[in-house]
């Protein structure tokens, strides 16, 4: 894992996160010691930017958006400046622990995927790891609805395809030529890997309450953005 490390990159896309983002870089650093990690600030009306570049670490690279674009487009700014041959996403609010991320590599590591999605939901098991009250009734509904969605287009069974908790090598997912600014890109990832052929599965991964700030997802927008926007990417080449 050691030589591993120095091959990966951390992409960490955070909007208002200025109360989360040194922890969450610190909680990383803590498990992957040598890999490099790009904090990607998404046009913060707080001092994201200022947390994330008090955190002494040569290994740490901030990027800045100077408008709030979307996730997508932050993580996209993420792959673009990441040098890594591997690279993964972890949200800036510490909802999924860091200590998961040699979970997601491995997969790809053994020759086994090209682009490995953490589900909360994947079985009852992992379920129970999820902090009581870390997921509200609407957002568990809307990821369901999304995750069958989703499967149905790629003849695969997806369980938890909004995680922001995921890793890819990183030539798939330049291949893939994501566009999406927004949550889809998520959706867009699972469709337009399935479209190239490459295989993805699915990690469990555990789940804790927020901390500190708010969500970025609002239901009854997002969930009608996203079913407009899986259509679109559905059918076009």
């Amino acid at each position: 894992m050691d030589q591993l490390q120095k091959q990966i990159s951390i992409i960490i896309a955070a909007y208002n996160e200025e109360g989360t983002i040194g922890n969450t870089i610190n909680s990383v650093r803590a498990v992957l010691p040598e890999a490099e990690i790009i904090v990607v600030d998404d046009g913060s009306l707080d001092d994201t930017r200022g947390k994330a570049m008090q955190v002494q670490d040569d290994l740490v690279e901030v990027v800045v958006s100077p408008q709030n674009k979307g996730k997508g487009h932050a993580i996209r700014m993420g792959i673009d400046a990441a040098s890594g041959t591997i690279m993964a996403q972890i949200d800036a609010d510490l909802q999924f622990p860091a200590e998961g991320l040699p979970d997601l590599f491995r997969p790809i590591e053994e020759g086994k995927a090209d682009i490995v999605f953490g589900s909360r939901y994947i079985n009852a098991a992992t379920i129970r790891n999820i902090e009581k009250g870390a997921v509200t009734f609407l957002k568990r509904l809307a990821s369901y609805v999304v995750a069958k969605i989703v499967s149905l287009i790629c003849q695969q069974r997806y369980t938890d395809v909004f995680a922001g908790f995921k890793s890819w090598k990183a030539d798939a997912i330049r291949n893939l030529n994501l566009q999406e600014d927004g949550f889809t890109y998520e959706a867009e990832i699972a469709i337009k890997a399935h479209k190239k052929g490459y295989k993805i599965i699915e990690v469990p991964t555990g789940y804790k309450k927020r901390i500190t700030g708010e969500s970025k997802i609002k239901f009854l927008y997002h969930s009608f953005s996203v079913a407009t926007r899986i259509i679109k990417i559905t059918f076009s080449e």
